[in-house]
């Protein structure tokens, strides 16, 4: 982003996001967590890439978008899509070397006093008006927007526990096989102390690395069901996080997090198979 840009993005989200807003937004879209609103959004004006790829999110409403382009005069067919509007807004950031005076100006070549106030009262009744619906109509897509979100990280859940339920049900009884990972999949193990690592590529070296920790390490891995999330990535890819224990006959033998990147696979019906895996232990 140039420097209109950034300085636009930071306004534009100052006036329509709360704070709580800019903080998940940045989450979203650094992989970043910050305290102060005020942080987020000038981390995502600086590191945010794109304009599109900060607008360009499920949580950036469009009629804010078409409410910003109608104050600013910005001519947009009535049918624009979000990107068209964002890439409109964008462009218009760019040619001001100034943003921060959100009010279109009105140039007068020769008025009256009188001709003056009466302006400003009608500007300032239309304004009121205008802030008016677009509250409400803010209020109603919030309010769809929180409802949908809500539906989907259920259901990201609801895949990301199932997938635990297959994945560490074959640690026990033991049942590995190459179904569950891509032929390109990749498995990174850290273990600690020590920080030593392994990286295993190919589903079937894989497949056969898990089967080896349970026959010769005497390693079953098992989780914390209130631990495990699930997301839905911009691609359709589905990452999983989960933490828990690992056991050795008889005994704990330390603690574990794992995180893994799945996607379907087009080629068979409702079936997830796992495009990465990096599992980080803590032995004892």
């Amino acid at each position: 982003m140039d420097a209109g840009e950034r300085e636009g993005l930071e306004w534009f989200l100052s006036r329509n996001y709360s704070d709580d807003d800019a903080i998940k937004l940045a989450k979203i879209v650094l992989k970043k967590t910050y305290v102060h609103g005020f942080e987020a959004r000038q981390a995502l004006a600086e590191e945010g890439g794109q304009v599109q790829n900060v607008l360009g999110r499920r949580m950036i409403l469009k009629s804010h978008l078409e409410s910003y382009t109608k104050a600013h005069n910005l001519k947009s067919p009535s049918s624009a899509t979000k990107d068209q509007l964002i890439t409109l807004i964008a462009s218009h950031w760019s040619s001001k070397a100034d943003v921060t005076d959100q009010k279109p100006s009105l140039s007068l070549t020769s008025t009256s006093h009188s001709n003056q106030q009466q302006m400003e009262h009608f500007d300032g009744h239309v304004g009121a008006k205008m802030e008016q619906y677009q509250q409400q109509q803010q209020e109603e897509e919030q309010e769809q927007y929180l409802a949908q979100e809500g539906s989907e990280e259920d259901a990201a859940l609801e895949l990301a526990s199932g997938f635990c339920d297959v994945f560490f049900g074959s640690f026990n009884p033991l049942s590995f096989t190459n179904d569950l990972f891509f032929d390109d999949c990749t498995f990174t193990l850290i273990v600690n102390p020590g920080n030593n690592l392994e990286t295993i590529q190919g589903g079937s070296r894989i497949t056969s690395r898990f089967i080896n920790m349970v026959q010769d390490d005497e390693i079953v891995l098992a989780p914390n069901q209130s631990s495990i999330r699930g997301m839905v990535e911009p691609h359709g890819c589905l990452g999983v996080m989960v933490h828990g224990t690992i056991h050795r006959p008889g005994s704990t033998a330390g603690l574990f997090q794992q995180k893994c990147i799945l996607a379907q696979d087009p080629h068979l019906q409702n079936t997830w198979r796992v495009q990465s895996i990096d599992i980080e232990c803590q032995m004892k």
